[in-house]
């Protein structure tokens, strides 16, 4: 049966054609073009983090923490040592540790406060780089958690500074828990934990 709209149908096919042709051609160059600017995007966005991790690497393996650094190692030292010591232990072992701890706390609290207060601002920092995104948790403690953590534990450190548990020491309280649930996960699994940093 025939009508008067049966001229369409060829053209109507053959604009079909064309148009799913111009689609098809389209589509491969977008996903072309997509696929290139998805993997132009995230190297430029891990060169992005990666110079951002440099430059918290910088300030924190410059000079500016120097003595912070040593004073914490001795208390760290004296820390761990004390610990070891069982009260069985003779008299003058229990003594000398006692007073090596006392030695190494009142070295931190010597480090001026500004010292200690760039350092918990510079770890703060951190923390919101990380927070944002930039870096990665398990990265953060595998390369500034060490330091990060003994000094927000030991209480020398924060000796004329704002009480560790203000609200304006929240960032850094929050990152801290972080960090031990990353130091806990490399301590139980390191070969895993390793693996997992990138940027």
């Amino acid at each position: 049966m025939s009508t008067n709209l049966d001229w369409l149908l060829p053209s109507a096919t053959g604009v079909v054609g064309i148009v799913i042709g111009f689609v098809a051609q389209h589509i491969i160059v977008i996903v072309k073009d997509g696929g290139k600017f998805i993997y132009d995007f995230r190297r430029d966005a891990a060169q992005r983090r990666s110079a951002i991790y440099d430059e918290l690497r910088k300030i924190f393996d410059g000079t500016e923490f120097d003595d912070l650094y040593d004073a914490m190692n001795d208390y760290i030292s004296a820390d761990e040592a004390i610990k070891q010591v069982t009260d069985d232990a003779p008299q003058d072992v229990r003594v000398n540790a006692a007073n090596d701890l006392l030695l190494a706390q009142e070295r931190v609290k010597k480090i001026p406060a500004k010292e200690r207060g760039a350092f918990a601002n510079f770890i703060e920092h951190v923390a919101l780089v990380t927070q944002s995104g930039f870096i990665s948790y398990p990265l953060a403690h595998y390369e500034f958690g060490y330091y990060a953590i003994r000094c927000y534990e030991c209480d020398e450190f924060w000796h004329d500074l704002e009480e560790r548990d203000s609200p304006y020491w929240a960032l850094y309280g929050y990152f801290i828990k972080r960090l031990i649930i990353e130091r806990d996960k490399l301590k139980e699994d390191p070969e895993t934990e390793i693996k997992k940093l990138r940027f």
